[in-house]
């Protein structure tokens, strides 16, 4: 790391003063998946809350399909993960983002 960079990250004002170059406003396919309508200061709190409600409904998921197989047994179980799957796929499929109560007005 050259002087100029130690330079340039110690008058930084801001943390986006940091990241600047050629991957600064580089376009991604999930960049319409991001939080949009949040405070600056709010982002890692929504950030971490969705983290944590997905780990939630996985954890939360597997368990209802262990259940389903325990009594069921197995080929009921994969059957039941089979179709939860496809109901995941539909609705990824037919939601799109921005479609919600909190669309901005171009969605």
């Amino acid at each position: 790391m050259g002087f100029s960079t130690v330079l340039r990250f110690a008058h930084a004002a801001e943390p986006e003063q940091l990241f600047t170059g050629q991957w600064q406003s580089r376009p991604t396919k999930l960049d319409e998946y991001k939080p949009s309508g949040l405070r600056r200061g709010d982002a890692g709190a929504a950030s971490s809350m969705l983290n944590a409600v997905q780990t939630l409904g996985g954890s939360l998921g597997l368990a209802m399909l262990v259940a389903v197989a325990s009594r069921s047994g197995m080929s009921l179980g994969f059957t039941a993960g089979a179709v939860c799957a496809g109901v995941a796929l539909l609705a990824a499929l037919l939601i799109r983002p921005g479609s919600g109560a909190n669309a901005g007005p171009g969605a």
